[in-house]
């Protein structure tokens, strides 16, 4: 996931689906890893890929308002000092 795009609902699902599989107390390298998640992200229905491509949505606005608050002057900070 790049902080730019927050990242695309497979890769969110990828990495979650990681952090469970090491919970359970797998330890898969990342090609192994990949091509697990690849045939279950096959599987799910839409419902799923739907929820995970909202959390996708959600994660890429508040990265852009983060954005913003940091590097977006606001409209009283005009550079100068009265």
């Amino acid at each position: 996931m790049t902080t730019r795009n927050g990242g695309n609902a497979f890769i969110i699902f990828r990495k979650q689906l990681n952090e469970h599989l090491r919970s359970l107390g797998y330890n898969l390298n990342m090609q192994e890893h990949s091509k697990i998640a690849s045939y279950i992200w096959s599987k799910q229905s839409m419902e799923v890929k739907s929820h995970f491509k909202e959390h996708t949505v959600q994660m890429k606005k508040m990265l852009n308002d983060q954005l913003k608050q940091l590097f977006c002057k606001s409209d009283n900070d005009n550079g100068t000092d009265h």
